[in-house]
């Protein structure tokens, strides 16, 4: 996982100096670290940029990471075309790595408002009230029955 991680890094930085875009020199991360702090993030904690800037921190990776909402900042001022080649040269990359071609995909339907949502409906869309009860007495007979 390690040399994966490497990997992603010298990627996005092969690419930033491609492009030819320059950081301001008192940054405290470059913008390939940044790209990088980005995926490795998403590929640990499913994108939840604090517990990955927690873990990315304890392991070492990027001693110097920057605070969460800079951070937030510094990612969000990355061009979109920048991150398209990115993630075009990655998943080439990690398609031709993966050999078995299997992958899973969880297709569980979990409903975790309906009731929520049924009981703060406004009083004059009675209509909607009626089809999110008849929804979700649905949902529970296909729920027992399986």
């Amino acid at each position: 996982m390690e040399e994966t991680h490497i990997a992603i890094y010298i990627i996005c930085d092969d690419l930033i100096k491609t492009l030819k875009l320059i950081d301001n020199p008192q940054c405290v991360m470059t913008t390939s670290e940044v790209m990088a702090f980005t995926i490795i993030s998403a590929n640990l904690s499913a994108g939840n940029h604090k517990k990955g800037r927690w873990i990315l921190k304890h392991v070492r990776y990027f001693p110097k990471i920057l605070s969460e909402s800079r951070l937030n900042r510094r990612i969000h001022g990355i061009p979109w075309s920048v991150w398209l080649i990115i993630f075009k040269i990655l998943s080439f990359i990690f398609i031709r790595k993966n050999e078995m071609c299997e992958y899973a995909v969880d297709s569980f339907p979990v409903s975790f408002c309906a009731k929520r949502r049924i009981n703060s409906e406004r009083p004059h869309t009675q209509k909607l009230v009626k089809r999110s009860v008849v929804a979700d007495k649905l949902l529970k007979q296909l729920s027992v029955a399986s």
